[in-house]
């Protein structure tokens, strides 16, 4: 992946991260961090 590309993910997931937060959906905000995590390990593995 470039950086760039990383980048952009990091920024995405941190305003779907926001909107989470402000509405309150702990639970949807921890999935998605558990998806962010397991797609960096997946990368990491590759």
């Amino acid at each position: 992946m470039s950086q760039g590309t990383c980048i952009y993910i990091q920024l995405s997931s941190t305003h779907i991260a926001a909107q989470g937060m402000c509405r309150g959906h702990l639970r949807y905000l921890m999935n998605v961090l558990a998806t962010a995590l397991s797609q960096m390990s997946a990368h990491m593995e590759h």
